[in-house]
């Protein structure tokens, strides 16, 4: 792995990422929900690092995965990276291994154990140009309260009402002359404190 695995979460947005790149891309987009994006980028660039099989110095961060998956140890592995929620990264970065990362749909990402709506559309969005959807986090959700288009605290809905809001989002990203993208990491870099 001589390039370099450490997401910056300020500039997520690259439609124009290789298979490593998308590969590292997912699985920040695993380990991030539900924590601190600069900290969760940091334990994953540690843990992949720290996990590149003997002989494979270019390996991929599926290989690596794979790696682990193949040797039983992805498990002790993510506990020693202090990435967090151990059982549920295990089981979605094994699963992981089987999708394509440049054409599955929303709901083939959706389909792994542990993934849900925030997380599949979070990928997709900074990843494939022109994608018609939103990631409800708990920053564009203060925002749209703020704006009294939801009541909705900071847990994503789900189904239909998650439908609902995904549209209303899209439509304030027109609305501000933006990228569905754009307006996503300004919401996130606002709430966040994390601005350039």
């Amino acid at each position: 792995m001589n390039r370099t695995s450490l997401i910056d979460p300020r500039f997520v947005t690259n439609y124009n990422r290789d298979d490593f790149d998308l590969q590292l891309f997912w699985l920040f987009c695993l380990v991030v929900a539900g924590k601190t994006a600069m900290t969760q980028a940091k334990l994953l660039d540690g843990f992949l690092k720290a996990n590149i099989p003997q002989g494979m110095p270019n390996a991929t961060p599926f290989q690596v995965i794979n790696n682990l998956v193949s040797t039983g140890e992805l498990l002790e592995a993510l506990k020693t990276s202090r990435l967090g929620q151990y059982t549920r990264l295990e089981r979605a970065m094994r699963l992981s291994l089987s999708l394509k990362l440049q054409t599955d749909s929303v709901d083939a990402f959706e389909a792994i154990p542990g993934v849900g709506s925030k997380t599949a559309r979070f990928f997709l969005l900074h990843s494939r140009p022109n994608q018609q959807i939103a990631v409800l986090d708990t920053h564009v959700l203060r925002h749209m309260r703020n704006l009294s288009l939801t009541t909705q605290d900071g847990t994503p809905p789900k189904g239909p009402k998650y439908e609902v809001l995904e549209q209303e989002f899209i439509k304030l990203a027109k609305q501000a002359n933006m990228s569905i993208a754009d307006y996503d990491l300004h919401i996130w870099r606002t709430g966040s404190g994390n601005t350039l």
